[in-house]
């Protein structure tokens, strides 16, 4: 797998966002809710190559 992110809502995933892009952390009450997380989920996906997304 090439392509990934995980979104989380444990402590050492914000931790560990600094060694790897592709973590999402999240608050555990908000999730998806959070505007500020879907907005960095929403660039990632962008920034996606095309051929993905067909």
């Amino acid at each position: 797998m090439v392509h990934w992110v995980a979104i989380d809502d444990r402590s050492s995933v914000a931790a560990a966002r600094e060694a790897e892009h592709r973590f999402i952390a999240c608050d555990a009450a908000r999730g998806l809710s959070d505007e500020a997380v879907r907005q960095v989920l929403r660039a990632m996906l962008s920034a996606l190559p095309r051929a993905l997304a067909t």
